[in-house]
C-alpha cells in the first residue's frame, strides 16, 4: 500500500514536479513512463521505498512531529498532516 501511494503521486503533476525538486525525477519519469504505457506493476515496482520514507512522515505522533521538526528546520513554510490510524503501515515503513 505504501508503494502504491508513491505511484498515485507520481503520476499527477504537480507531484510530480515536487518529487522531481526532491531528487527524484528520473524515479518519477520512470515511474510515470511505465503508468502511461499501462504497466501498472512495473510503475509500482519503480517505486522505490526510500521516496515514500524521505517524503512522508511515518510513526508514532513523536516520530511525525520530530520528522515535521525536519521540515520547518529546513526552511519549510507550510506542513500538511493527514492522520491516518489502523493498518496502514507494515513492516516496511519505520514506525510501522
Amino acid at each position: 500500500m505504501l508503494l502504491q501511494l508513491g505511484v498515485n503521486y507520481a503520476i499527477v503533476g504537480a507531484y510530480a514536479n515536487a518529487f522531481g525538486l526532491a531528487g527524484y525525477a528520473e524515479v518519477v519519469s520512470e515511474i510515470r513512463r511505465r503508468w502511461d504505457a499501462g504497466d501498472r506493476k512495473g510503475a509500482l515496482d519503480s517505486v522505490p521505498l526510500e521516496i515514500c520514507t524521505d517524503l512522508a512522515c511515518f510513526g508514532s505522533a513523536e516520530d511525525v512531529a520530530s520528522r515535521v521538526r525536519q521540515y520547518l528546520d529546513a526552511g519549510a513554510e507550510v506542513s500538511a498532516i493527514h492522520a491516518r490510524y489502523g493498518a496502514f503501515c507494515f513492516e516496511c515503513c519505520p514506525g510501522g
